[in-house]
């Protein structure tokens, strides 16, 4: 295969997202590097050496390694690698998934201005959104949604919709990161909480289940 640059952005299951293909690529017999391009929660398995040659061993013997440099204001996380290590064990995986976005635990969010940070050679993006919540104040399900309030003249109190969700979905990430420059592959999975594990689905399964347009 060719080699995969693979950015998960969004909130409500980036990281148990990146677990999953990583097991199923790793199945393939490929070689998966997992890092992040802001802060990802670092594992008891990370390597925070910043060794490509290390690096690239665990991924040799593993078939995969969660990779970063230890986050200097909180052991828990893990930042971005250098360029120069981060090339080189990319170079040598088959596969590399990249938490390429923040969202505080919380099941949705609109992006900053400087967010998401997509790594500029990913070959595809996939966006992660939480269903959970719905029904809920946006104060307490979308992470920023004070960007939301200044944007649209929404309140704190107003409950997220599914209106609202494509809203946030389109305005805040297909619109910035889907340009006629920008050819990439983007993909959309909303996740749902069933017996207390999430569960994916795709955009157009949500559009039928849910009514998202």
């Amino acid at each position: 295969m060719h080699k995969e640059i693979i950015s998960i952005i969004g909130a409500g299951g980036k990281t148990t997202l990146i677990h999953r293909l990583a097991d199923e690529y790793r199945k393939q017999n490929n070689k998966v590097l997992i890092c992040t391009t802001t802060h990802m929660f670092r594992e008891p398995e990370t390597d925070i050496s910043c060794n490509a040659e290390q690096i690239i061993a665990k991924m040799e013997q593993q078939g995969s390694c969660m990779a970063g440099k230890l986050d200097e204001e909180n052991s828990d996380k893990i930042t971005s690698l250098s360029e120069d290590v981060l090339r080189r064990a990319m170079n040598h995986a088959d596969v590399t998934l990249i938490e390429a976005d923040g969202s505080k635990h919380l099941p949705v969010k609109y992006p900053g201005a400087h967010e998401p940070v997509i790594y500029p050679y990913s070959t595809k993006i996939i966006l992660v959104m939480g269903l959970w919540t719905l029904g809920e104040p946006i104060k307490k399900t979308v992470f920023r949604y004070e960007e939301l309030i200044k944007r649209f003249g929404w309140r704190e109190e107003d409950v997220l919709t599914f209106e609202m969700l494509n809203v946030i979905i389109r305005d805040g990430y297909m619109k910035k990161l889907l340009t006629e420059e920008n050819s990439i592959e983007m993909q959309i999975l909303f996740t749902e909480k069933v017996n207390g594990e999430l569960h994916y689905i795709g955009y157009e399964e949500a559009g039928e289940k849910y009514g998202l347009q």
